[in-house]
């Protein structure tokens, strides 16, 4: 007795199922789930702005190192980035915090504590887990 071919319709719709899902985990964070967190990324970029400024102490840190020093009075700060990964890199005095996909493929938000709002909102590209801005560039004159 030889087995029948599977029919077409159910295996193109398992197909079908397993691609939705793929791009489900994938999609592309929302505004509504976005603003929120550049808010809280804007206080945090602040308070590690203020550390590279005026913690001698701090000026050769980046990363972990400096968000953890910057946030000692404060770590709440870090609280609403448990999800994602965060760099921060500082340059004469100024900081810069990158916030990317917890797989650290995909930027999505990007600031420099020299300005009064958030500078980048990379989740509306497709962008690598990157620093694109200058602090120089974006600090000159502010």
């Amino acid at each position: 007795m030889r087995a029948q071919p599977m029919p077409r319709a159910p295996l193109v719709l398992l197909l079908l199922l397993l691609t939705g899902i793929g791009c489900v985990h994938n999609a592309r964070p929302s505004d509504e789930s976005m603003q929120p967190l550049a808010g809280a990324l804007v206080r945090l970029t602040k308070a590690v702005e203020f550390t590279a400024h005026y913690d001698p102490g701090a000026s050769a840190l980046q990363d972990g190192a400096l968000l953890n020093r910057a946030t000692q009075a404060d770590p709440t700060l870090l609280a609403p980035f448990q999800e994602y990964v965060l760099r921060a890199r500082q340059q004469d005095g100024h900081a810069n915090i990158l916030v990317c996909t917890k797989d650290n493929r995909a930027a999505l938000l990007e600031d420099v504590g020299c300005t009064e709002g958030l500078d980048r909102l990379a989740w509306t590209e497709v962008a690598p887990c990157e620093f694109t801005l200058s602090i120089p560039a974006v600090c000159d004159g502010h």
